[in-house]
């Protein structure tokens, strides 16, 4: 058992602030009160240090490209294939990259892993712990989400190329064609053979039943509406990533109901897609009511930054407890393990961050980072 005395709470509902003590059992929250007492616990006084759920980073690809490796540790895409739903990440990740450690000692403890952005469909999301001793212990939502791209990124991994797409258009109709055929799959059922038994098709059932969420990577406005588009078609569950123009079209998002995952922000303007970036893109959908995620897309930004990129939402308008939300329980609804982690409550994991200031200060540190109850860092 584990006890915390004397925290500067940030539950993250309900944007409650409790001054107390949390106690930890089984890897869980186990009571969240004043002067709890308990002599088996191991006691830290956290002399009001602010105390948070574990952040999460809610699009990244950590992992999957190792730090300093190059091409033998880029396991981003495969490029031989743009269309690829059955690809799973847990396959092709290094869980002793550096990254993992970087995100522990930031007070990351969750975060999305997908496949890269050259692909049409590059394959399954998973929800991952950032510390553990194996993919299995660590990987905990296997099949979160399928991730698709669309725009400039797409085009250019296939310009030297002579085959579709190689164009906007030419991207949507292989993701409708793809998605009508799987439909088509569907509705035979249980009449499928082993000879007509496709395993692409099989992937994309979780999704076409709207078990599955899809995301979709789209930064102009042009992209972000096909996305809508297809969805709509197709009876998709999406989340939009990147949505670098999103606030030219807030509407469109607000009635929709459409959750977005932002960023990465801390970039320069040399892509063409991002020539319209507005670091108050933020504060625009939060305050429009749309459940907005604030995300580092590692390593475009790098992991541990991602407390940065909600200091600099603050900075251009958004509402401070709303920049909380995008890296904690935000991301949590999003991907559908607000049951488990996102905010400070009882039964729910014990991923908790202790923080010597403002998490969204650059001078603040990490004191600990605690994750399913085990203390994995103290600065």
């Amino acid at each position: 058992m584990l006890l915390l005395k004397n925290g500067k709470i940030f539950t993250m509902t309900s944007n409650r602030v409790i001054y107390g003590d949390i106690l930890i059992e089984g890897g869980k929250i186990k009571e969240i009160s004043n002067n709890i007492s308990n002599v088996e616990a191991k006691t830290i006084d956290l002399k009001n240090s602010i105390v948070m759920p574990g952040l999460i980073d809610a699009h990244s690809s950590l992992g999957l490209i190792e730090n300093g490796v190059g091409f033998p540790g880029n396991d981003l895409n495969e490029k031989a294939d743009n269309m690829t739903p059955q690809l799973r990440v847990e396959d092709g990740i290094n869980i002793l990259d550096k990254s993992f450690e970087e995100a522990v000692k930031n007070g990351i403890t969750s975060t999305l892993i997908c496949p890269g952005s050259e692909q049409v469909i590059g394959g399954q999301c998973s929800v991952f712990k950032t510390y553990g001793k194996s993919i299995d212990e660590m990987n905990y939502k296997n099949f979160a989400a399928l991730q698709i791209n669309l725009g400039d990124k797409v085009k250019s991994s296939n310009q030297n190329k002579i085959e579709m797409p190689m164009s906007r258009m030419g991207i949507a109709y292989i993701i409708r064609n793809l998605f009508k055929e799987g439909t088509e799959y569907i509705k035979r059922n249980n009449n499928i053979s082993y000879k007509d038994y496709n395993v692409k098709y099989e992937s994309l059932k979780s999704v076409l039943l709207k078990k599955i969420p899809v995301i979709f990577s789209a930064d102009k406005v042009e992209d972000i509406l096909t996305a809508i588009n297809i969805g709509e078609e197709f009876g998709l569950n999406i989340i939009l990533q990147s949505c670098t123009e999103g606030y030219l079209i807030v509407e469109e998002l607000r009635k929709r109901n459409i959750p977005v995952l932002l960023g990465p922000y801390l970039t320069d303007y040399s892509n063409l897609e991002l020539v319209n970036r507005s670091c108050k893109t933020p504060c625009t959908l939060s305050k429009s009511g749309i459940l907005t995620c604030i995300v580092t897309n590692h390593p475009d930004v790098p992991i541990d930054l991602l407390t940065i990129n909600g200091g600099i939402a603050v900075k251009e308008g958004m509402d401070y407890g709303e920049a909380l939300k995008s890296i904690t329980i935000n991301p949590a609804k999003v991907l559908g393990i607000s049951d488990k982690v996102g905010s400070i409550s009882e039964g729910k994991d014990a991923d908790i961050v202790v923080f010597n200031g403002d998490p969204l200060k650059v001078r603040t540190r990490t004191l600990l980072t605690i994750i399913n109850g085990q203390i994995v860092y103290e600065g």
